[in-house]
């Protein structure tokens, strides 16, 4: 059964959430990384 309009808007919201969630999360996990291994910072 296909969604509706209002189903697909919900969803479609709830993912975007979800994955500015997870790019948060990993951009925290790699500025810590950056601050725990020095060389990492110097490497272009």
């Amino acid at each position: 059964m296909p969604l509706t309009t209002e189903q697909r808007r919900h969803l479609e919201k709830r993912l975007r959430d979800e994955r500015a969630r997870a790019l948060q999360l990993l951009n925290g996990i790699v500025a810590e990384r950056l601050e725990i291994i020095p060389w990492a910072r110097t490497c272009d």
